[in-house]
């Protein structure tokens, strides 16, 4: 079978969590240790196709991810419009190599990347972190909180900032001494901004409590991708309240 074949197979019952799509995907799975040149280069372009890419991500989802494909899965779960469906993507980058190379290439989108590839790359950074091995990530995690709390000061992008905020901390002392003044200007940012989400997420973050916003769209378009894509639509089991699960983690 041809992975046009092993993909039009479980097309047909992946929305059924019983032993058919269990069975196509093992099959798959296994269809992985017979590649040639062209049958990565399918997987590889499958994972930039809306229709295509959960496919790749449920066959790799149990087994080790190929160096070959992880900037395409990366790629992926920044495109993805569900910030929780992204999951499915980084997981099992985080799982074969771990959160310090997951970490740092999403960091790398972050610093240079478009606003949408940013608001991506911010959601998908809640999932990277689940595999810390012996690494020290001191470093990056200074990275990190630098580059988001800057970039929430100085790029007014709102589908950023609305990204950004709830993985931003909002304890001074949890910066390096040069950055703390800055927490306070972020603050002000978001309590005085004209985006209800924004002004709401801060109130949830200093203790204002009250029920939780669910994060909106990344833009218009997003609820119209969303339909048909099935990382963002079918996963069995998953929770359609992601907004929620998204927006109540702050980044350690």
């Amino acid at each position: 079978m041809s992975w046009d074949d092993h993909f039009l197979v479980w097309e047909r019952v992946y929305r059924d969590p019983g032993p058919a799509c269990f069975n196509g995907l093992q099959a798959a799975r296994k269809r992985v240790a017979t590649n040639t040149r062209e049958d990565w280069v399918w997987l590889a372009d499958a994972l930039g196709d809306v229709r295509r890419k959960f496919f790749v991500a449920m066959v790799f989802r149990l087994q080790s991810v190929p160096r070959r494909l992880l900037a395409a899965l990366i790629s992926a779960a920044v495109s993805e419009l569900n910030p929780s469906k992204n999951q499915y993507y980084i997981l099992p980058c985080v799982r074969t190599f771990g959160t310090k190379e997951v970490v740092t290439r999403l960091l790398r989108i972050v610093d240079a990347g478009s606003n949408e590839e940013q608001c991506g790359a911010v959601s998908a950074l809640y999932w990277a972190y689940g595999n810390k091995r012996n690494d020290d990530l001191s470093e990056l995690r200074e990275r990190r909180q630098r580059l988001l709390l800057m970039r929430f000061i100085e790029n007014d992008d709102v589908h950023l900032r609305r990204r950004i905020l709830p993985a931003l901390s909002l304890q001074a002392d949890k910066y390096p001494p040069e950055l703390q003044p800055y927490v306070a200007t972020a603050m002000a940012i978001a309590r005085a901004h004209p985006d209800e989400y924004i002004r709401h997420r801060i109130g949830i973050q200093t203790g204002e409590g009250g029920p939780l916003m669910p994060l909106p769209s990344t833009r218009a378009a997003a609820d119209g991708r969303a339909g048909i894509s099935f990382a963002a639509s079918s996963v069995p089991g998953a929770s359609h309240d992601w907004s929620l699960n998204y927006a109540t983690r702050v980044l350690d």
